[in-house]
């Protein structure tokens, strides 16, 4: 007889998230790769993205403390969103029940967390290392001075990315289950009711809201705030980065319109069971799908405000012809993007991918193309 091979807990966790994000991969993968395309060839805008991203923290190391601490913190903080917005791989709400039943020490909880948070920033470490390879070779005089102050702020940056993603986790994991249904007995034990109000806010409290909040919409509600967050820190970084403001537009025009994308389609694969349950009500269907999609365009629109007043803050010497037009083209792009994808959903075809990502490479290489001359050169 075969020996059966024991996997501990954290093995086993770990072989899911790995599966799990792999599969993260495979659907993300023709964007990431058009996204790298439109920038220019494959291997030259590879190695230059590297790189960088890890210019600021490099150029931080020249800086006052103050400045470098700044700097640092940004990194971890961008760490800390993408474990934020992996958190459902790396640890789903399904896995209380079963940390619960097992006799798992806090410990061993703990450094199944720690594994699986270094495995989802195994990528963005990747590319810090690289960006840090190719500046090594490189070797420009004034970083030969600074070197290793610098790599003390990459090693530190990832350290605290990993250890504010396994405080993420930790957080999530001290969330209780029921929290929706204590809630609502608490409401009830005091006898609240529903606040009175027009039909429209009644059913999109109901059907929209709550949902995102404590329904079974919590990973549409977090990628949305990692939308927002991810667009407002490239509002920041025009504001004070001015001097790149065609390199932060086109930033922003691919987050947003990627982000506004994956948010379409969470948005359509968790509450539309919810409003499809709801046919037999007075309720347009055609409604329900225009409001999921309003949803998803939210942090674009707010980010966009933002743009705007970092834009006349930092940048007076701009093109209001050519900002209007770039405004215009994303915000009817990624319109013109998730309706198309909302009415493909119920019958997909490999032709309605194919030209799905047709339009997606054409509509973001037209706004890289304004954000070039929205700044006067």
């Amino acid at each position: 007889m075969s020996t059966i091979q024991l996997l501990s807990y954290g093995q086993i966790r770990l072989a899911w998230c790995q599966a799990a994000l792999l599969g993260l991969l495979r659907r993300w993968g023709i964007y990431l790769t058009v996204g790298v395309l439109v920038l220019g060839g494959a291997g030259s805008s590879a190695l230059a993205l590297a790189a960088a991203s890890v210019l600021p923290l490099l150029h931080a190391a020249q800086q006052d403390p103050l400045t470098a601490l700044f700097i640092t913190l940004a990194y971890t903080l961008a760490g800390g969103g993408l474990v934020w917005g992996l958190a459902p791989l790396l640890w789903p709400r399904a896995w209380a029940e079963v940390e619960r039943a097992l006799p798992l020490a806090p410990g061993d909880q703990r450094l199944s967390d720690l594994a699986t948070v270094l495995l989802g920033l195994t990528p963005l470490f990747a590319v810090y290392l690289a960006g840090a390879a190719i500046w090594w070779a490189k070797s420009p005089p004034w970083l030969l001075a600074v070197w290793a102050r610098a790599l003390g702020l990459l090693i530190t940056a990832m350290a605290l990315s990993v250890a504010l993603g396994v405080a993420i986790l930790w957080r999530r994991r001290s969330l209780p289950v029921s929290a929706t249904s204590q809630r609502r007995a608490s409401d009830g034990a005091h006898g609240r009711s529903p606040t009175p109000g027009p039909r429209l806010w009644v059913v999109a409290r109901a059907l929209l809201w709550l949902p995102l909040w404590r329904g079974r919409a919590h990973r549409s509600a977090h990628f949305l705030g990692l939308n927002l967050l991810t667009l407002w820190a490239c509002a920041s970084g025009l504001t004070l980065w001015p001097q790149h403001a065609a390199w932060w537009l086109a930033a922003f025009a691919l987050l947003a319109q990627a982000f506004s994308t994956r948010s379409s389609s969470l948005l359509h694969s968790e509450l539309e069971p919810l409003h499809a349950a709801c046919a037999a009500l007075p309720l347009s269907a055609l409604w329900l799908s225009r409001s999921r999609q309003i949803v998803a365009l939210a942090p674009l629109l707010s980010g966009l405000l933002a743009l705007c007043l970092a834009l006349a803050w930092a940048c007076p010497v701009v093109q209001p012809e050519v900002l209007c037009a770039y405004a215009a083209v994303m915000l009817g792009g990624n319109v013109a993007l998730n309706a198309t994808a909302a009415r493909n959903s119920a019958s997909p075809r490999k032709e309605d991918a194919a030209a799905r990502v047709t339009w997606w490479l054409v509509i973001a290489v037209l706004q890289i193309a304004l954000a070039s001359e929205v700044v006067a050169r």
